[in-house]
């Protein structure tokens, strides 16, 4: 878990999530590595959770912005849980990745309560984000149909 005097870095202030945003990383790296990427970039680039074939890494709290739409303070970024689904491996252990995400998002409305599913693309329609869903399941209402994670 991130450090407390590291988090401001990272974060934009508290937040009530108000829903779910999925992104895919450009990358082959592990969900670790992602999070161990997000402690060395500069910017203000982070996610709430990275998630692979193995498990997920938490690594901002839920109730904290992360920078994750790419517009500042847009509202994927003020009201949503950032969850990154690493692009690494074969399909098959992509589609893991995706069965683990499932099962985080699961937990998360059990904690919260039924919190919409968004992609990247809905904050920003010039980003081909979640890209490996988008190519695998041509959009976000196939994605969410096979899934059962209705709005």
């Amino acid at each position: 878990m991130i450090e407390k005097n590291l988090e401001l870095q990272f974060s934009g202030g508290d937040m009530k999530a108000l829903g779910i945003t999925i992104h895919n990383t450009n990358n082959e790296f592990t969900a670790q590595e992602n999070y161990d990427l997000m402690l060395k970039v500069t910017g203000s680039y982070s996610a709430h959770f990275f998630v692979d074939s193995c498990g997920a890494v938490q690594a901002l709290p839920i109730d904290v912005q992360a920078f994750h739409t790419g517009k500042a303070y847009d509202q994927g970024n003020r009201n949503t849980i950032a969850i990154e689904i690493c692009s690494r491996g074969s399909d098959e252990e992509f589609i893991t990745a995706v069965e683990n995400t499932v099962l985080l998002i699961s937990m998360l409305r059990n904690k919260l309560g039924s919190l919409p599913v968004y992609f990247h693309n809905d904050f920003d329609r010039y980003m081909y984000c979640p890209h490996r869903i988008l190519d695998m399941y041509k959009s976000k209402k196939n994605f969410i149909r096979r899934w059962n994670l209705g709005n």
